[in-house]
């Protein structure tokens, strides 16, 4: 029997190999010389807009999922740091504005328990109610990515998405972004 798999969603995951301890002291000096940070998704924490390390946007850059048939012509990041201590979260959210291309994040620093990003079935709320969606696919609303020093994840943007509580002794801190191009 052929199976079509229609409205998947996809979530890419990739590794970056770059000084982390590094980042995470530019990050915190970031934080330092921008005290203000701005509130959107995060509940407690920072939020510092416009972090540029150009060695890692060089790398995400690169790694940006494209089409071998579908090039991109220019793309351009736009990025903020984040640093979630105890008991920080992020509030379920998405980044919609048709001109974000995709969505990502890069964890720096990831202790154990320091919260999972969870992304939430776009098909909404009554799919958990459904027998074959029970029977296929285990009934999940929800999916959840362990955070790990180095991982990096794209995303779309209308994909609704939160993270849990900070539940170390130790800062989480990420990178997110969006990412803009130019022409598709």
């Amino acid at each position: 029997m052929e199976l079509f798999n229609y409205f998947q969603t996809c979530v890419w995951a990739d590794i970056i190999d770059i000084d982390n301890k590094m980042l995470e002291k530019e990050i915190y000096n970031f934080s330092l010389n921008n005290p203000q940070g701005q509130t959107f998704s995060n509940v407690g924490g920072y939020q510092g807009y416009s972090f540029v390390n150009q060695e890692w946007v060089d790398k995400v850059a690169h790694k940006v999922p494209t089409l071998d048939e579908k090039p991109i012509s220019k793309l351009t990041l736009y990025t903020w740091a984040n640093i979630n201590r105890k008991g920080n979260y992020n509030k379920r959210h998405v980044h919609m504005d048709p001109g974000i291309f995709l969505c990502g994040v890069y964890y720096v620093k990831a202790p154990e328990n320091s919260g999972n990003i969870r992304f939430f079935d776009p098909r909404g709320p009554l799919m958990g109610s459904m027998q074959d969606h029970n029977y296929f696919f285990g009934g999940h609303a929800h999916q959840f990515i362990t955070p790990k020093e180095g991982l990096l994840l794209f995303f779309p943007s209308w994909l609704e998405h939160d993270v849990e509580p900070n539940n170390s002794d130790e800062d989480r801190i990420s990178i997110a972004f969006n990412v803009v191009v130019d022409k598709i």
